[in-house]
């Protein structure tokens, strides 16, 4: 189905080609509140003030998010400056209700929605490469405003966000590509292409370890699940044919001087900053979450430490306090066990939860390493695992992707 036709949803108010427009401006965050903001505000508003039905099994999942939420609120009104905290309160709220939104959505017709979802992420993911690439490049008017230290960030604020943001569509293709179940195979070798050189000038070494323990989880859980001959031996040809054509685009790429001199410089495990800044922020962190069991207030972390912790774990605890943090994991643990069985099963959607759960997992290993509190793209993840899971559960039917 395309993501453009107009044929009204389930609760009668929403547009097919609204929900394809909202994800694909998902990326598009220089400034707040954004477009992706401001529409998904709308959408959320109408279709649940019109009736949209939340989905039996959700209900542990939503009440972890429930008590991450009044945490939050706490701690804002006990802080030392509560006014400061009313904009990532906002932020998390939306993001919160955004989740349930896309959640409800799927779970509804989980046939038609997965493949708009999908849709709207890539189209969103390619023209983020492309404004990063031509910006590179100077090829376009106000190159240096997608740019950050000459790193790539394109739409986003910050290239460790951008980078992680295009993993999950990089995945998807590389599933087609893999599962030779999709037959539009110079498409997912382009696609693929693309997102490799966006992964490359953004210059994240978070994005290249995301990507890194994506494909790690995919390939494991795709090899313990493959029960016929023929379709193992592909796994193992196209994972070493990724590997092969991946390393030559890289070898292509870093023979220019330029990028080869930056990125021997981000290969590093460990920057200087990371000991006499990111480390020692941390070391903050932990003492703050010690001393303040409620928090020091949410978006007070870099005023009290000088940069926020990058580490998502250490951020939510010290500042929304514990009864957010401990909410928090619960619900991302609750999210990886129930994806993990899901994903052990073989099903028609087996592939998409694969690709969401492999992402999912390695954004919140990443996040030891930085703060991925508002990163758009994870709700998203979110809500796709927990549509599908709930989804298919309830119909049985058989999925596209």
């Amino acid at each position: 189905m395309s993501p453009l036709d107009n044929e009204i949803l389930p609760h009668r108010t929403t547009s097919l080609k609204f929900v394809w427009l909202l994800i694909a401006l998902s990326g598009f965050v220089m400034f707040e509140p954004s477009p992706f903001e401001l529409l998904g505000a709308a959408l959320i508003f109408i279709s649940f003030g019109t009736g949209m039905k939340i989905p039996k099994g959700i209900g542990l999942a939503l009440a972890f998010w429930g008590i991450f939420l009044v945490f939050n609120i706490i701690a804002g009104i006990q802080s030392v400056d509560p006014v400061a905290s009313i904009k990532p309160i906002s932020i998390r709220f939306f993001l919160v209700f955004f989740w349930l939104f896309l959640t409800c959505l799927i779970y509804e017709n989980p046939q038609r929605f997965l493949p708009i979802v999908w849709s709207g992420y890539a189209f969103g993911t390619f023209i983020v490469v492309l404004i990063g690439a031509l910006a590179y490049a100077r090829l376009i008017p106000y190159a240096e405003h997608f740019l950050l230290f000459d790193r790539v960030k394109s739409t986003f604020k910050d290239p460790n966000v951008y980078g992680p943001y295009l993993v999950p569509v990089f995945m998807l293709y590389l599933s087609r590509l893999e599962s030779g179940k999709d037959s539009h195979f110079l498409m997912n070798v382009f696609m693929l292409g693309t997102l490799s050189v966006g992964l490359l000038l953004g210059f994240s070494r978070g994005s290249w370890l995301n990507l890194g323990l994506a494909m790690m989880i995919y390939l494991s859980i795709r090899f313990l699940t493959l029960k016929e001959s023929k379709e193992l031996s592909r796994l193992i040809l196209m994972g070493a044919l990724a590997l092969v054509v991946g390393s030559f685009l890289i070898g292509w790429l870093i023979s220019t001087s330029a990028i080869s001199e930056l990125f021997q410089e981000r290969a590093q495990v460990v920057q200087g900053y990371d000991v006499n800044e990111r480390f020692a922020t941390q070391l903050k962190a932990v003492n703050a979450i010690l001393e303040n069991p409620f928090g020091i207030g949410p978006g007070l972390a870099d005023i009290q430490f000088g940069i926020v912790p990058h580490n998502v774990y250490l951020y939510i605890f010290s500042e929304c306090g514990w009864g957010s943090g401990t909410a928090y994991l619960a619900f991302v643990f609750f999210t990886i066990w129930k994806g993990f069985h899901f994903c052990m099963r073989r099903t028609e959607v087996q592939l998409t939860a694969l690709v969401v759960f492999s992402t999912i997992v390695s954004t919140q290993l990443q996040s030891f390493f930085i703060d991925s509190t508002h990163w758009r793209h994870l709700y998203i993840l979110y809500a796709m695992m927990w549509g599908v899971m709930l989804g298919y559960d309830k119909t049985k039917t058989s999925f596209q992707r």
